[in-house]
Order: C-alpha cells, then structure tokens, then sequence
C-alpha cells in the first residue's frame, strides 16, 4: 500500500459507528460538520457538530436551560492530542490528552479512513 500523507485540515464529510449487530448509526446525523487537522508534528485536534443544534435562548453560554446544555452538549464534540497512521490497516489512532468527553483523556482512539 502507498505511503498516505494526513496532514492538513480536513472537512467532516461522514462520521458513522457500527454497533455488535452491525447496525450503522450516524453520530452526528446524516450531514455533519466538522474540521480535522494533523500537523507534520504529529499533533491533531476534531470538532464534530450535529447540524440544527437550538440556540440557547438567553444567548448566553453560561446560561441555557438544562434542555439547550444537553442538546448542545449530545451534538458535539471536540478533542485533541497526537497521532498515528497505519497505511495497511487504513487507521489512524489518536492519543487523546484533551476532550470534551473526560473518558477519553489518556485513551487512544482507534479511527478508520479512506480517500
């Protein structure tokens, strides 16, 4: 397989996950935003939006209703830390060091790509 070259800045295009049953669910919805990046040295970051998100009515980011936090909170996510490619196996796993999910900190999540 050929040496395949991430960094960049990416646009989310489809952001899906498969379940035991192989069920394929859309995290994000059928049309998701988003940006990736890799730097040449070795850093990433992900932000991951569902798209139709309510606004918070007060207009203030400290003050939605407990609602608006948790619709806000369930149609995004964002993450970052460093990286690493495997061509053959089409992967790339993040070595999380900051999330919006505190679970994932110190964990390394596997992602699969293709172009």
């Amino acid at each position: 397989m050929q040496r395949v070259n991430v960094v960049g800045t990416w646009n989310l295009i489809s952001a899906k996950a498969q379940n035991p049953n192989d069920d394929v669910i859309h995290l994000y919805g059928e049309d998701p935003s988003g940006m990736l990046m890799y730097d040449a040295k070795g850093h990433m970051f992900a932000v991951l939006i569902r798209p139709g998100r309510s606004r918070f009515v007060s207009g203030d980011p400290l003050g939605g209703t407990s609602e608006e936090i948790k619709e806000a909170f369930e149609g995004f996510d964002a993450y970052c830390g460093t990286y690493e490619v495997n061509t053959e196996k089409r992967t790339i796993t993040h070595h999380v060091t900051a999330s919006r999910f505190p679970n994932w900190e110190g964990t390394d999540q596997l992602r699969y790509f293709e172009f």
